[in-house]
This record gives C-alpha cells, structure tokens and sequence, in this order.
C-alpha cells in the first residue's frame, strides 16, 4: 500500500477514488492502492486494487505532466521497475522475498521482511529485476498452476542476474488452492519475522541437475501472455500484438469425455475481468465466428485474419492441468442445478455452462418461499 515514504497518501487515495467511480458504482470496493517508486521514495505510478463479489480488478494509475492523473501506466522506455525499490535499498545483505502481487509483498514488510513483486503472474518478463543483481533471493509462490509458472520465469530471470535463489517449500505448508503468503498469516496470528526464516526452503524444483539458463530464452517461436496483451514472439527481438489480455484458465469436457471447451478469462476495454466457457468446434475454421463473440464482449484483436488464426493456436495449444466438466444447457444435471453464472450442488468438479455466445444473465432472485409454496 502507499508506504510511509508517502506524505500525500491522502491526496493520491482522492485521486484515485475519482478515477474509478464508475467501477466503484458497479459494486467494487476500493481495498489499496500500492506505490512503486523510485529508489529514492519518489513514486512513479500506483496500482488501485478493487474487489467485489466475483474477485480483484487491478488497475494502474499514473501522474501525467499536467498534473492530472489517468488510468494507465506510464510509457516506460525498457521494462517497469519492480515494487517498493526504496525498500530494497535499505539491507542489501538481507535477503528479498519475491511475491505474486502487491498485497503479498505488503504483508511481508510488515513483518520486517525485504519483500517485491513485479505485480500479476504473467508480469515479470516485463519488468526491470536488475536492482536485485547478486541478491539473495527467497521465492514464495502462490500454491496453483499460475503460481508456479510465475515462479520458474523470476527464477529463470534472477539465475541470469547472478542472484543465489530458493523457494519456500509450499508443499509443507498445506495452503489452500491457490493459497499465498497472506493465508499462511491469516493460520499463523502469532508468527513473528523469526517463524518466517525458519520456513522450511528448496531449490528451484525445475533447475535441479543439469539447468542451462538460456534453454527457456531459446523456445521460440512462442507465445507470451502480458499484462499488455498476447504476443506471437518469432525470436527474442521479432514479436506481434496479438490480442488484449486474455488467458486459457481450464479445459472442459462433458461427462462423455465430449464437447470439449476452454475457459476464457480476459478485460473488456473498461479492464472489467470477463469469463467464458466457449466451446473447442468455434475454433475451426478461419476463427471468424470466434472473434465476433470475443469483439462483441470488449477484447481488442489486432485486424487481419493471420492475426485472428494466431489467436485461435493461442487458445488450442494452452497448456493448464485445470479441468472441469461442462454441460450445454441450464437445468437440472444430476444433483447440480446449472445457471448462467451459477452453479447450485455439486460434486468433485467444477460444473460450468457451454456456450456459443457469451450469456448476460437474466436470472434473479425474487419473492419467497411461502409466495412460491401458495402460487406455483
């Protein structure tokens, strides 16, 4: 959050109220605002954390030379610096905690603890690690698929700046799915800066035995998924906007092991996070009908149909090990009553509805049950 350093915190948290009003309408909760700064404190943009019932929408905020400030972040001319660089400048003979996500970091300089972040998991090949050269470095991950993906690119990163690297054994700390730093806090109310070394650490997992650094950096062609969108990478210097945000979160599969889909997760033009379980048959063809539904609902797609056939590899070839089962109408399914957004029972997997086009639901609840008992 906007640190001590900060004699305006006031004055930013105003600005950056006025900024999401419209969000704020719709039923987000303003939670923090995080400050990345220079190394002398001075800051140089802020990130809005919102929240309502559905999840997080983060979103940058920066001063323009007018004085005003707008939702965007500023035109770096490299890479963004990662989070509270001040902080890091204090101990350089302790080691940096690296986190998925400001309120991690947060959490752990709380405790005394040197702590940054590059921001979401898809975020750091996008920022600027130098500052931690020849660090000591400890990576605590989010306990899911993303987080451990978001590990292994600040691992490959940091090998190349020559920092000395080991993870927390996350495994022994039976998080919950997708569990961080703060859920272990939340389990532990007495934990002091002293239970935290005492965690228990590992090597990276993915460089034990023989690791070359560059063997990662040498994949291409590739796709990459940043904050700023996904790109069609040819080589490292030799890449393509593709699409706005947009990431592959589960594949799906109705109980016949048929009618497979994939979970579509992406921001609209307004950064609203949207969902979509869009069936596998859309991408055939030359992906026109695809990129209609996905125009439709706020993604911006580079024109072209190269562009819109990359966009349909992007989607066929995501790998993630999450699954869940579909079904192709709303209703009763077993012991699962299905709507748009909603699902009411169920059983080991997660139950989701499969659709052409993305559904607005319709559905409310009204009335009550001795309303519903005497008319229906």
């Amino acid at each position: 959050m906007v640190g001590k350093h900060n004699e305006k915190q006031y004055d930013y948290m105003q600005e950056a109220r006025k900024l999401v009003r419209g969000q704020l309408s719709q039923g987000y909760e303003l939670e923090a605002l995080h400050t990345y700064t220079a190394l002398n404190g001075e800051p140089i943009f802020w990130r809005i954390r919102l929240r309502n019932s559905e999840g997080k929408l983060i979103l940058p905020m920066h001063k323009i030379k007018n004085g005003n400030f707008v939702l965007k972040e500023p035109d770096f001319k490299n890479k963004k610096p990662i989070y509270r660089l001040h902080g890091l400048a204090e101990n350089l003979s302790d080691p940096v905690y690296v986190v998925e996500g400001e309120a991690c970091a947060d959490k752990l300089v709380e405790y005394g603890l040197q702590a940054t972040t590059s921001g979401g998991w898809n975020s750091a090949k996008n920022a600027d690690w130098s500052k931690l050269k020849d660090r000591s470095v400890i990576v605590w991950r989010d306990a899911n698929d993303v987080g451990l993906k978001y590990a292994k690119q600040v691992t490959e990163i940091l090998l190349k700046q020559g920092c000395s690297i080991q993870w927390i054994d996350v495994e022994k700390l039976n998080p919950p799915d997708g569990g961080d730093c703060i859920d272990w806090f939340i389990d532990h109310p007495d934990a002091l800066k002293e239970d935290v070394h005492k965690l228990a650490l590992i090597d990276p997992p993915f460089i034990i035995g023989a690791f070359e650094p560059d063997v990662l950096s040498r994949n291409y062609p590739r796709f990459e998924s940043r904050e700023s969108g996904v790109f069609y990478c040819k080589d490292e210097n030799d890449s393509f906007w593709i699409c706005s945000w947009l990431e592959v979160k589960a594949l799906t599969r109705d109980s016949n092991g048929i009618n497979w889909g994939r979970v579509l997760e992406f921001k609209d033009a307004d950064q609203v996070m949207r969902s979509w379980t869009m069936p596998m048959e859309l991408l055939g063809g030359n992906g026109d009908e695809l990129a209609k539904e996905l125009f439709r609902l706020g993604l911006r797609i580079a024109p072209g149909s190269a562009m819109r056939r990359l966009l349909v590899e992007y989607i066929t070839n995501s790998e993630t090990s999450s699954r869940a089962r579909c079904v192709l109408r709303t209703g009763w399914h077993e012991k699962c009553f299905v709507l748009p957004h909603k699902v009411f029972g169920g059983g080991n997997e997660s139950i989701l509805l499969q659709t052409d086009t993305h559904i607005t639901s319709d559905y409310c609840a009204t009335g009550d049950l001795l309303s519903w008992q005497k008319n229906i």
